[in-house]
């Protein structure tokens, strides 16, 4: 790889909506935290120095102890996030000192996703300047204003965006900095941020697999999955 290639990781939030009583990304799912399977694909893929877990600023300690007792081989560098997902992935994009190479923006709270497409994405950034994985909306949606709903939406067009986005670094550093200029501060998603740019965005075929644990539901169904990949 001609370039250096990054990856951060956004840990930073507290997982009200789970419902757990303390972060999802620290519960154990199949005997690991969340966050440790999270980070597998990058160590197998990269430099493991260039991994950055941006966590909430209270949690350093913890998640030094959960690394030397889970991936005692890993030094990821540990950034402190910021109050929205957006300032937390700005934190990362500060850590990095190189001007050029590429970036992987993954959220914690995806610890199914396999990677073995990671080479095929990066060579796609020779070409773009973004890489965006994108699955398939099988359901009609509609657009609703103040409990009415306006106009039904073309599933055929629409997709959903999964992590990780890969990125030239340049590109995202100016996305952020051009939405922070324009007074954007609760961006959900990176990929947003680039296409207001007007950058060239490369859309992919993203997995049903790499699900985001956002209820209970989900966990055990990843809980469920793991076993059966193990037996």
């Amino acid at each position: 790889m001609d370039h250096p290639f990054w990856t951060i990781i956004v840990a930073a939030g507290c997982g009200q909506r789970f419902g757990a009583g303390r972060p999802k990304q620290y519960m154990a799912l199949a005997g690991r935290p969340v966050l440790m399977r999270a980070m597998d694909p990058f160590l197998d893929h990269g430099d493991p120095d260039r991994i950055i877990l941006v966590i909430p600023p209270e949690d350093g300690t913890h998640i030094k102890e959960m690394l030397e007792e889970h991936l005692p081989g890993a030094r990821p560098l540990l950034v402190p996030g910021g109050a929205t997902r957006q300032n937390s992935v700005y934190r990362g994009l500060s850590a990095i000192a190189d001007e050029e190479g590429y970036v992987a923006v993954h959220d914690a709270a995806r610890p199914m996703f396999r990677g073995e497409q990671l080479g095929e994405w990066l060579a796609l950034l020779n070409d773009f300047d973004a890489v965006l994985p994108v699955v398939p909306i099988h359901d009609t949606v509609i657009e609703t204003r103040d409990g009415r709903a306006t106009r039904l939406l073309d599933r055929r067009r629409l997709g959903a965006v999964q992590t990780p986005q890969l990125f030239r670094l340049s590109v995202l550093r100016a996305a952020h900095m051009e939405a922070a200029r324009r007074g954007e501060e609760n961006a959900g998603d990176d990929g947003g941020l680039v296409l207001a740019l007007g950058a060239e965005v490369r859309t992919v075929a993203g997995s049903a697999g790499n699900y985001k644990i956002t209820r209970p539901e989900d966990f055990k169904r990843a809980e469920r999955e793991l076993k059966e990949r193990d037996d």
